[in-house]
């Protein structure tokens, strides 16, 4: 029998036989779109190298980057657009994915809200598929709040009556499988977060060679995300002007693609208050120059209004860095652990929240940093996030018991989990 590795690791006990066949399905892998994409890739690749077979369903978009980070293993078809991207509306989805699905399989939808995901229900439904619905969460108050009429809209056509039809939803943290629960949604919620690759795993620059690439005068608060307003950003640099910490040596940094011209307005805020000196915009960056970032950086930043479970964070710790987020991060191991700084997303939290970083010296910064990054060497790796999720698949099919990570809705009785095949 074949053994698989995991990123170039050998491990007996990761052999799936027969090998469980998923569908994934996403509106598109663009990079640009942050967590989803980054989440389903590191998920797919880790469920890939355990024996899955993986099979990944897009919609074709125009500049779609993601799918050079996948495994040559892992199976990628992709249907034609018919209208506007934002509609996610693929004529050819329903049948594409009932030519490939059969008895035992398992479809995972990613996302909310477009059209792609409600034809992975449909076609869940026609060939009595389990569905397995992964929200990002994108079922957060707040999230529900932003474009709400047509969300509102979506919901009534479809989205309530796909989720009711799923066999299971899929929260990354306890916040989400909350806020799961608060919509009205009755199905079983499996507890999986997020992982991430350990630098170490990909071979990117040990902590000495990245401390030679810092100035010795310098030190980086690296934000890594995209520009969006979900993400705090106007609030952070309000934060970053009244806590003085600029005068200390520190340099903000902003790596990540802007959306709907979020960068302009950061831009303008930063120009007004005159911090140009100490706050840089780079845009996007990927690969080795991701990888250099994070090198360069002493500290990390996000103070989100809401999130699923950042993988950019999970990111940050993996590459040894203190960070500072907001309590929005879903991420309370952090203060557990001793791997950062918390706060609110408003400005007096964060400004609170900056001067206590700011205070510190080097050795106490490394020795947060090497607290994260045992934490995600615990508790957040891909390897763990893609064994659990076979261990629900099975459940599904009925081949295992259900998994503790998974919840029960009080009413639902331990039998079938089962979508119905109407």
């Amino acid at each position: 029998m074949a053994v698989l590795r995991i990123h170039g690791t050998r491990h007996p006990s990761c052999i799936c036989e027969p090998k469980m066949r998923v569908h994934h399905v996403i509106g598109g892998l663009l990079l640009a779109s942050g967590g989803p994409t980054f989440a389903l890739v590191g998920l797919a690749n880790a469920q890939h190298d355990i024996g899955m077979s993986t099979w990944l369903h897009r919609g074709d978009m125009v500049g779609d980057n993601g799918l050079d980070m996948l495994l040559p293993g892992v199976n990628v078809r992709s249907y034609k657009c018919d209208g506007p991207p934002w509609l996610g509306l693929s004529r050819t989805m329903v049948g594409g994915l009932e030519a490939e699905c059969r008895q035992g399989d398992v479809i995972q939808c990613h996302g909310l809200w477009m059209l792609y995901l409600h034809q992975a229900a449909r076609a869940a439904r026609r060939t009595a598929c389990p569905l397995v619905v992964s929200p990002h969460g994108m079922l957060d108050p707040w999230a529900l709040q932003q474009r709400r009429l047509k969300k509102l809209i979506a919901n009534h056509l479809y989205q309530r009556a796909d989720l009711r039809s799923a066999s299971c939803l899929h929260a990354l943290c306890t916040s989400e499988a909350r806020s799961i629960a608060g919509y009205g949604i009755t199905a079983p919620i499996a507890l999986i977060p997020n992982g991430v690759e350990t630098p170490d795993e990909h071979g990117c620059l040990n902590d000495t060679r990245a401390r030679c690439l810092r100035r010795p005068d310098e030190r980086v608060l690296l934000f890594l995300s995209r520009l969006h307003p979900k993400k705090g950003i106007l609030p952070l640099i309000r934060a970053w002007r009244a806590s003085g910490v600029a005068s200390a040596g520190w340099r903000l940094v902003f790596v990540g693609p802007s959306q709907g011209g979020h960068r302009a307005l950061a831009e303008r805020l930063v120009a007004e208050f005159g911090l140009r000196d100490s706050v840089r915009f780079v845009g996007p960056q990927f690969g080795a120059d991701k990888e250099a970032w994070f090198n360069r950086a002493s500290a990390f930043v996000l103070t989100s209004f809401s999130e699923g479970l950042p993988v950019a964070v999970l990111e940050a710790m993996a590459h040894r860095l203190p960070v500072l987020i907001s309590n929005a991060c879903n991420l309370p191991q952090v203060e557990e652990w001793g791997a950062g700084v918390t706060c609110s997303a408003e400005i007096r939290s964060i400004s609170k929240a900056l001067k206590k970083l700011a205070a510190m010296d080097h050795g106490h910064l490394a020795s947060m940093g090497m607290r994260g990054y045992h934490l995600v060497c615990e508790e957040f790796t891909w390897h763990s996030a893609a064994r659990k999720t076979l261990l629900l698949y099975e459940w599904l099919i009925g081949l295992k018991p259900k998994p503790g990570f998974v919840a029960l809705p009080r009413s639902a009785e331990p039998t079938s989990a089962h979508p119905s095949s109407s």
